[in-house]
């Protein structure tokens, strides 16, 4: 979030000309305050600080204004430091209280950050900012109401607040209506047309709303403003992921991981496309990349079984999803991805002890019925499999693949006319059911 930098007029406003400014003119000031070169305002205010020639409250602007540009050169450390300088030398300074109040939700302090903001309003309650820098606060403790009365008086201080209104946004995003959200963020866009960050989750928005082109002009107009907004790489990467273009997916990865080198997300997303692309050991180097910095991440674990057992590894597959289960005991896609594990290796005791605790985890699917059917079959035990592939089907009627199954229950059981109507019904429902045709050719061939 940037924080507004205060102008020479506002920093000398007790001083009634140039000459009393010290040492620097006004058109370093006008420099150090400006906000489109961030670069040629830390060198204006640096020459500022370094002349040491200006009053306490004049220093301490530069020192704020400086962490300002900082802040939007993405600079976090150098900002901190100069918002405390500022501070040490002005505790009223409001700018500079913002400022490390947004530090400190980078830093995700929350506490500390509202504690500044709320300084900054008693210094100065003219200012909208703080009162954005307080909703994304309270948003990111989860307190929405909060958050949105937080930009609501932002609004009400200055309607052109491009913060308040993506914090709206992202409110009404996280309520998941996408469509105020989407206005929002058009709002913001329209005060500020080069703001990547309302570009970028206007994209977020369509795409939950399933308007991917959309939302692919909107990722690629925030990379445009901001070729150094990572996120907008990552989602415009997903999108790629999903429509199955691992190329471009892998390139937008690629340049999200160049810019923020320890987000564990951007690695496991760019394991998940090289995966797809069957580039396992890149694939498997990504992964570790993840448990180097989150070392607790049963996900990754169970990505890293993917990539074994694409490599026809199921030992070592089953490993490592076992690895995430003891992370995560109700993971399910770790032990759904194990019972297949365990199904390919014949091992039908261990994969109906999985398809056990699924049904446990969730009672509602009905794929695990039928999956523990067909395990119970596989195993001989097919009668058993019965009751699971009516519940099944009461869960879930008409699936071809379910009486499939219990096509192949009442063969083996002597019930032959009754595993001809289902092999016939699971035809009809889906023609490409090859098991259900064999089915139905080898009772036919028995008759004959």
């Amino acid at each position: 979030m940037h924080v507004k930098k205060v102008s020479i007029a506002f920093a000398v406003a007790a001083l009634a000309t140039t000459a009393l400014m010290g040492q620097a003119s006004k058109s370093i000031w006008d420099d150090c305050a400006q906000d489109e070169d961030h670069a040629l305002a830390v060198t204006a205010c640096s020459r500022i600080i370094r002349l040491g020639k200006e009053s306490t409250k004049n220093m301490s602007t530069a020192y704020s204004n400086r962490g300002s540009s900082h802040a939007q050169l993405n600079q976090d450390a150098k900002a901190w430091d100069d918002y405390q300088a500022a501070l040490k030398l002005d505790p009223q300074n409001a700018y500079a209280l913002s400022g490390r109040g947004f530090q400190y939700n980078r830093r995700k302090e929350y506490d500390k950050a509202l504690a500044d903001f709320d300084m900054s309003i008693r210094y100065n309650n003219k200012r909208s900012q703080p009162h954005v820098g307080r909703g994304n606060a309270y948003r990111n403790r989860k307190e929405l109401d909060r958050a949105m009365a937080s930009y609501d008086l932002a609004l009400s201080i200055d309607a052109k607040s491009k913060g308040a209104h993506t914090g709206r946004g992202n409110i009404f995003f996280d309520r998941k209506d996408y469509l105020t959200a989407i206005n929002e963020y058009t709002k913001a866009i329209a005060i500020d047309p080069k703001n990547a960050v309302a570009y970028g989750n206007r994209g977020l928005a369509q795409d939950n709303l399933e308007k991917r082109d959309l939302a692919l002009v909107d990722y690629s107009r925030a990379i445009e403003i901001d070729p150094e907004y990572d996120p907008a790489f990552k989602a415009r990467g997903d999108l790629y992921h999903d429509r199955k273009d691992y190329v471009l997916a892998r390139a937008d990865y690629d340049r999200a991981i160049a810019l923020v080198p320890d987000n564990s997300f951007y690695y496991n997303a760019r394991g998940n496309t090289l995966l797809a692309l069957k580039e396992y050991d890149r694939a498997l180097k990504d992964y570790d990349s993840v448990l180097a910095i989150e070392p607790n991440s049963p996900g990754t674990l169970r990505n890293r079984g993917l990539v074994y057992a694409a490599l026809k590894d199921d030992d070592r597959a089953i490993a490592e999803y076992t690895k995430a289960i003891a992370m995560s005991p109700k993971f399910e896609s770790a032990y759904s991805s194990r019972y297949h594990a365990l199904e390919r290796k014949g091992d039908w005791n261990g994969a109906i002890s999985d398809i056990n605790r699924l049904i446990e985890i969730d009672p509602k699917d009905a794929d695990y019925y039928n999956a523990r059917a067909w395990a119970l079959f596989k195993s001989g035990r097919g009668a058993e499999g019965l009751p699971d592939v009516q519940k099944s089907l009461e869960l879930k009627p008409n699936q071809a693949y379910v009486l499939d199954t219990r096509a192949h229950i009442y063969e083996v059981m002597g019930e032959r006319d009754k595993a001809i109507a289902d092999f016939k019904k699971a035809v009809e429902l889906n023609p490409e059911m090859e098991g259900s045709k064999e089915g139905l050719k080898r009772l036919a061939a028995k008759t004959d």
